[in-house]
Formats: C-alpha cells, structure tokens, sequence
C-alpha cells in the first residue's frame, strides 16, 4: 500500500526547526507533528530567500515562498509503488531582481519522529545534495536517516528514530539596480517609513508576521494603539485598535501579533488582517505568544499558567500550571519555550514542555541551565535566541540549534543592549541598544554596528531587504541592508 504525507504550510519571513529563520513558529514549519508522523522516507524542505523573489515547488510539495516556506514529503518506504522519488524546486526573480544561487546550511536538527514523546525530538543533521547551485531549477531526492532520540531513552528509543532526509535551503537574489535608502532623511540612519499615528506619540515594540506585514505597539496622548502596514510597495499604515487602557504586553511572532491592555483585554490579529479578536477569561499574563494553533498567555510564578485559546476564540485552556517563575514565552504547534528567572544571577534557564499539556504541571525539560538572568526569549525556528543581562551590560545569545544547550555570545556584551531580533537567514542575530542597531553571527564571530547615533528606539523588526525600527518620535524607520 502506498501511503503519501504531503505537508505543506505558510512560514515566516521564512524561518523554522525546518523553517528558514526569520519566522515562526508553527508546527509544519517546524517539522514538528503531535501525532505519529507516519513514513520516514523522503524529505523534509525548509526555505529562506533572501532578497525580492520566489521559490516554488514544481514537483512534490506546494512549496511557494516567502508565502508557504516549508514542505514535507514523505511515504512508508522506498519500494512504495508510484511514489516520487524528489522535489523540485525553482527560483523566480522578481522584475527588476535576478537570481544568484542556492546555498545549503548544513546543522543539527530536530524533527518528530516515530516514537513516544520520551523519543523526541529526534535529531538529525541536514543534507548539502550535489546540484548546480547557479541553476534555477534544481531537485533533492528523497531518502532517510538515523537520527539520536533524547540520550537518555536511547536504548527503547532505537526502533523509532529513522526519519526522512532534510535539506535546509537558501535562495539569494539581487535588484539589478543599487539598493538603496531614499526620503528626507536618506544617509542620515535610516528612512520614514512611517509617521506618527498622532501628535507627541512613541513608537515602541516592532515585529514582523507572515514575512509582509509590521505591526507595532505606540502610546501617546493618553492613547495606546497598534498600528500596522504591509512591508511592500508604498507604506499604507493603519491603526489596528486604540484605547485609553495602556496595552501593558505586546508580541508579534510569523503567525501574527497578540497584545494585553490595562484593563485586562487580550487581543490579537493574525498576519495581514486589521480587524482584532478580543478573547474572553483572560488572567493578568505576564508573557503572550500566537502560532497556528493559537494564543497563549503566561501568567506569574512560582506557581504560574500557561494558559491558551485557539484562533476561533475557544478557551482559556489551561495547558501547564507550576510554571516556575519567568516572563518569557515562545511557542510552535509541537512545543512552549520559556526562560526561568527565580531571581539570582547564574540561576536562570531555558526550558520546553510538549504540547499539548498534560493540565497537570507536565515535565520541564531544561535546555540551557546556568544562563545569567535570560530574558527576551524568542525562536525563529532553527534555534532560541535571548539576552542576557549583567550589571550595565547585556550579551545576546544563540543555542546552535532549538534545544542544544550550546549557546553562543552573538552580538556582545555591550552597555544598554535591550532589543533583539531574528534573521531571514538563521546565520544572524540583530540587537539593540535604545540608540544603535547591531548585527551577529549567531556563533559569536562577529558583532557589526549596522546604525549608530538613533534617539529613543523602542524595537527592531529585520526582513531579507530591510531592518525596521521604531522611535521615540512615532515614526517607524527602515534602512536598507544591502552590502552589509
């Protein structure tokens, strides 16, 4: 009997375990399935393009990024009667760009394989294909390989960790003309993207959902609102809610944007919409997160909640409860993130727990223990990223893959680093301190300043061609990065 898993889901600004970075967080682009996830022979094809164009999948899976970045294609066996044999994948500029080559990132991966949940994640290194990399049009066949289960379980574990081959796959275009900053304040830090929503408002919190549309978080006037605008074209920005309760959480991840007011109020919009949903039974949260499975929320600890309601509105669910203290939350459709902060210096961690939860406390599987104070937490996918403060100074942090206990001083330590930021490639890590925006490798090799001499910055948000900021002025600024 054949039996064909094709999966194939949106993505971020392309990101993920199996999502290229930049993005989110949802199960499919994570490579990651609650259930059995059937097959393991195949491949699982994750996506960043860098610059303005386009892959799709012309054979296989329904591939089509920067919209849907991720795909999953698998069958029972390699003897399977009429069951492909590869995937296709074709690059397409966008007028005016051209097309420069495919790269492969090569890393340790986790991906849901067969087992238990004491047998994942499975681990599994990501395979370079021999294929022309200047061609626009390549394939990377199917296959399998033997993963490692969780050390631990290794021995009940061994039936279950064949899982398909993956590929994690760069594609690069260039304009054909010089990229570069324009408007009245052109070479002097960046560009207006947009102006204040009103007389004497600051900017604040910026992020950026389903690759295309910023959303960001202002106070002002006795007003505080959330405004949004799609990344391409001409800036059209509009306000997405506004209200004389102060919106006290706010957070934006690839499957859209969530905040909390005042007054005890949890909304959230998803990717490209204007139009909020208010969900009901809402607990003072101390932490927020949205995927495709829905909202989360985390309340204060030592005996804290996770709390969830789908995207229909239905909940609050309880997922976890003796939620150590903390007010960090990350989420995927297989998993939640969170850092531990019980106060001390060298005490904190970060951790993760299988969803759905058990309702009963479930098991915390620590990831980095010993982390100086982690705060900021956030994943694009690939790896969790955070900040770490001591004393004036404050170091931005990366673990080589989502739940490696290796961490890597990425961009630091410098004095005032409080924002931090995915890239489009997983490579890199943006930081911010409140007048300067710098880059890192995320194996600490280097740490660049991309903008100096800024006043007020309130967030950062980075897509392939541009970062994004916000200002104690109101306006949201982008500077291009071409070269840098």
């Amino acid at each position: 009997m054949l039996r064909l898993v094709a999966l194939s889901v949106l993505a971020c600004a392309p990101v993920g375990l199996l999502a290229a970075a930049g993005c989110s967080s949802d199960e499919e682009s994570q490579g990651m399935v609650s259930v059995d996830p059937g097959g393991t022979y195949g491949a699982e094809i994750s996506l960043a393009v860098t610059g303005r164009g386009r892959v799709i999948s012309t054979t296989g899976t329904s591939i089509d990024c920067p919209s849907r970045c991720y795909g999953r294609l698998v069958v029972d066996d390699k003897t399977a009667t009429g069951a492909p044999q590869s995937v296709k994948l074709k690059a397409i500029p966008t007028p005016g760009t051209r097309f420069l080559g495919w790269s492969f990132e090569s890393q340790q991966l986790g991906t849901r394989g067969r087992g238990s949940d004491r047998c994942n994640p499975v681990t599994r290194p990501t395979i370079t294909p021999s294929v022309d990399t200047s061609a626009a049009e390549i394939t990377l066949p199917f296959g399998e390989v033997e993963g490692a289960p969780p050390a631990a379980n290794a021995g009940e574990c061994a039936p279950t960790y064949t899982v398909p081959l993956a590929y994690r796959v760069v594609a690069k275009f260039e304009s054909e003309a010089t990229i570069a900053d324009s408007g009245s304040d052109a070479g002097t830090g960046g560009e207006v993207f947009a102006q204040p929503p009103q007389v004497g408002a600051v900017a604040k919190d910026i992020g950026i959902a389903q690759s295309s549309y910023l959303y960001w978080r202002w106070d002002g006037a006795g007003i505080s609102g959330v405004s949004t605008s799609s990344t391409f074209g001409t800036p059209s920005p509009q306000t997405v809610q506004s209200s004389t309760s102060t919106i006290t959480l706010f957070d934006v991840e690839q499957y859209g944007a969530v905040w909390q007011r005042a007054d005890g109020t949890l909304s959230f919009v998803t990717g490209g919409s204007t139009s909020p949903t208010s969900l009901s039974g809402a607990p003072t949260c101390v932490a927020l997160a949205i995927d495709s499975s829905g909202v989360s929320c985390r309340t204060a600890g030592p005996a804290g909640q996770i709390v969830s309601w789908t995207l229909g509105g239905t909940g609050p669910t309880t997922q976890f409860t003796n939620v150590p203290t903390g007010y960090d939350l990350a989420s995927d459709t297989s998993y939640y993130y969170w850092s531990n902060d019980p106060g001390s210096f060298g005490a904190g961690s970060t951790s993760y727990a299988t969803r759905p939860g058990p309702g009963d406390g479930g098991t915390f599987n620590p990831i980095a223990s010993g982390r100086t104070m982690p705060q900021k937490l956030l994943t694009n996918g690939s790896r969790l990223l955070w900040l770490e403060t001591n004393g004036a100074q404050a170091t931005a942090y990366a673990n080589s893959s989502r739940f490696s206990a290796t961490a890597y001083a990425a961009v630091g330590p410098l004095a005032g680093l409080v924002y931090i930021a995915p890239d489009v490639s997983s490579s890199y890590v943006w930081a911010a301190t409140t007048s300067a925006i710098y880059r890192g490798i995320y194996t600490g090799s280097q740490t660049q300043a991309f903008r100096t001499g800024l006043v007020g910055v309130g967030g950062i948000a980075v897509d392939s061609s541009y970062v994004y900021w916000t200002q104690s002025d109101g306006r949201v600024y982008r500077a291009s990065r071409s070269g840098f």
